[in-house]
Order: C-alpha cells, then sequence, then structure tokens
C-alpha cells in the first residue's frame, strides 16, 4: 500500500537555511560598512598604520627600535641629542639660548608637543620667544607625544636642571597618556610608542612600570595587527581594554553593538571632546587622579631644588571649542583638584578664548595639526611673562 501522506522535501530545509544564511550574511555586512564608516569617523578603534618615511628618512625597523629607544622614557632616541632638533643636553635647539651660552638658564619647561612647540621653527616657538622677550635662556624640554609621566621623569633624570622657575604642562589629551602604556593606541600612526606609565598601589601611592618589554609579534598583537590580541597589563586603550574600545572583528553585528556603549561613540554623541570622561573623579581608570599626584611629585622635587614650580595648562583646539559651547573647559576638574591642594597653576584656556571675537576666528590660532600657529606661541609667551611680571611686583 502506498503512503499518501506528503514527505517533507528535504530541499524545503535546505532553503530555510539558506534563507538563514542570506540574512546573517547581509546583517554582517551591513555592520562592516557600518563599522568602516565609524571608523573613518573617529567613533571606533582604528588599527595604526605603520609609520611611512619622509624623502631621505628611514624609519627603523622594529628590531633596530629595540636597540636605539630610550630605555627608561621611550623617545627620542639618546643618538638624537646633539643634532636635529635637540641640543646634547637633550633640550630643543634654541636660536636665543644660543647668544646667551654663557649665562645659566633660568627657567625651563617640561612637556609634550605644545610645550616643544611643534609645527613652528626654533626661534618661533614659545620658550624661545619668551627667552628674547626676559633676556634669559629658557631651556625648552618638550617632547612631542609625552605624557605627564614621561615629563615627569624627564625632569627628574635631568638633574644638573636648577633653573629658577620650572613649568611643568598639561596639555587636555595627556590624561588619556598618563593611563597608557604605549602611545600608539592613541594615535593613527604606529611609531613604537611604548612608554612608561604610573599606577596607584594599593597603599595608595604612585608606583612606575617600567617601559614595556615586546618581541615584535607581541608589540603588533597588542594593537591589533596580528592576532589573537594579546592583552599588556595596565594598558587601558586595548580592543577589549578597560577603557571600552572595540575593534571591528568578527562577527562584525557583534562588534557594532559593542561599540555602541563605547567611550569613542558616547563622546560623538554627547557631543564632547573623547577626553571628557576620563576626568571624572572616582573613574576606574583613575586618570585625574594619577595626573594629580604626578604634579605633586613635581612640586615635591622642584622644590627640593629650590626652583619655582608652576603648572601650565594648555588648551587644544576642540577644547576651545568646547569651552565656547558649554561656558567650562574639559579639564575643568584638573583645575578643581589643583585649587583643592593649594598648587599654583596658569590656565592659558580661558585668556585664549578671551582673544577669540567668534567661533569662526577659532581655527586660525592653531596650526593645521592641531598646535599653536606662531602668533599664538607669542601670546603664550607674553601670557607667562606677565604672570611672573606680576609676582615680582
Amino acid at each position: 500500500m502506498k503512503n499518501n501522506t506528503p514527505a517533507k522535501p528535504i530541499y524545503k530545509k535546505l532553503y530555510y537555511l539558506l534563507y538563514i544564511l542570506f540574512l546573517f550574511l547581509l546583517i554582517e555586512a551591513f555592520s562592516f560598512g557600518l563599522g568602516l564608516f565609524w571608523k573613518s569617523q573617529g567613533k571606533m578603534y582604528q588599527v595604526p598604520v605603520p609609520l611611512v618615511a619622509e624623502p631621505g628618512d628611514q624609519v627603523p625597523t622594529y628590531a633596530e627600535y629595540l636597540t636605539i629607544r630610550d630605555p627608561e622614557l621611550g623617545w627620542p632616541p639618546p643618538h638624537s641629542y646633539g643634532r636635529e632638533e635637540y641640543e646634547r643636553d637633550g633640550s630643543r635647539i634654541s636660536p636665543a639660548c644660543q647668544k646667551r651660552s654663557e649665562a645659566a638658564p633660568c627657567m625651563s619647561i617640561y612637556g609634550d608637543s605644545f610645550t616643544f612647540g611643534s609645527e613652528v621653527g626654533d626661534d618661533a616657538a614659545w620658550g624661545d620667544i619668551l627667552s628674547e622677550n626676559i633676556d634669559c635662556c629658557v631651556k625648552n624640554y618638550g617632547v612631542p607625544g609625552y605624557g605627564n609621566d614621561q615629563a615627569y621623569l624627564r625632569y627628574v633624570r635631568q638633574q644638573d636642571d636648577n633653573a629658577e622657575i620650572v613649568i611643568f604642562s598639561f596639555m587636555s589629551e595627556n590624561i588619556l597618556r598618563n593611563i597608557s602604556r604605549n602611545f600608539d593606541l592613541l594615535s593613527p600612526i604606529s611609531s613604537y610608542g611604548l612608554k612608561p606609565r604610573f599606577v596607584r598601589g594599593d597603599d595608595g601611592s604612585l608606583q612606575l612600570l617600567p617601559l614595556p618589554n615586546l618581541t615584535e609579534e607581541e608589540y603588533l598583537r597588542t594593537i591589533g595587527l596580528k592576532s589573537p590580541p594579546l592583552t599588556l597589563p595596565h594598558e587601558s586603550f586595548q580592543p577589549g581594554g578597560a577603557a571600552g574600545v572595540v575593534q571591528l572583528r568578527f562577527p562584525f553585528t557583534l562588534s557594532v553593538i559593542k561599540n555602541l556603549q563605547s567611550p569613542l561613540m558616547r563622546s560623538a554623541h554627547n557631543e564632547e571632546p573623547y577626553t571628557n570622561q576620563f576626568y571624572q573623579k572616582g573613574h576606574p581608570l583613575q586618570g585625574l587622579e594619577i595626573t594629580t599626584m604626578i604634579f605633586e611629585q613635581f612640586i615635591e622635587e622642584s622644590s627640593r631644588r629650590g626652583s619655582i614650580p608652576l603648572i601650565l595648562l594648555l588648551p587644544a583646539q576642540h577644547d576651545i571649542h568646547f569651552y565656547r559651547n558649554r561656558g567650562s573647559l574639559p579639564y575643568q576638574n584638573i583645575i578643581k583638584a589643583l585649587q583643592e591642594r593649594k598648587i599654583e597653576y596658569l590656565d592659558f584656556g580661558v585668556y585664549l578664548n578671551s582673544l577669540i571675537k567668534n567661533d569662526e576666528k577659532v581655527g586660525s590660532f592653531f596650526m593645521p595639526g592641531g598646535h599653536y600657529t606662531e602668533e599664538t606661541n607669542r601670546i603664550l609667551a607674553d601670557f607667562i611673562q606677565n604672570h611672573f611680571d606680576i609676582l615680582k611686583k
């Protein structure tokens, strides 16, 4: 006898499977495209690309980098002292100081590229202009890319620096560098930016974590250029790490969903600088607390040498835009922490904003790469000189 019950064709199950697979691939393709768009907008982690050499320059291999890097600070390499941009003592070449070679420096400055005076010539950096203004050598120990941790360690190492006044600069993005061990994770370029950092110990004191020693493969795994990912202890900004940074990986839909709550996406949604959320008191990464403790260490060291210390707060362009829109600076909690500890500071942010007539003029005070123009460097030099002239009266 024949069975008249219709059999469920196997192809019907196959059809459903193919349909589900098609939907999955469609959603994945959409998520991948959305992730690429977010990356282009700075709303998702962008794997840093290798540094490309300028004509006539040579980019070291990772193996060469390990042999030439500063074993304590990471960069600049010691062999660059006495040539290129640096004097033999590691300070920036200063035409104004060279004219006063016989006289001892009366002031020294430490910090990052905003202190160094990136994007302008040696004689147009604010440190050099200040030297001319006060007719005394101002030694510029600023280094592009530095966090306050590196700047402080550089000052500690410069034991022959007994200048009467020592300025320790802070730029708003330092809050990120101070809780990172790899500058490349905060930059679109891979330049072997391994660095030391401070953490808070169980007793609440600052503890130094030295420069990481990684093989080339380990380094590439930490920045997401190789798999499987490698976790670098006490690194905040690795994909999947404590800061909530997300890398676009398969399954792309899951990456996109995770990225909706990432700090990069939150800052874009709130129309505020990425740095803002890391200034919160009690934040799990303790950027505010660690940065403030570095300031205190600097004050203690400079006072021990008999120097007059000053914390100088330098705004980036996005800080000025935020101030004009919201009425406060992104690093306002830094100012509050300094006031609570009665640490003397000088804030260039509010003063610079007072000189800008309208929002369209903000960009004219900054170079294409985000640093101060020659005129802004001159304004900053006058601003600092005026501060100390007031102190003398």
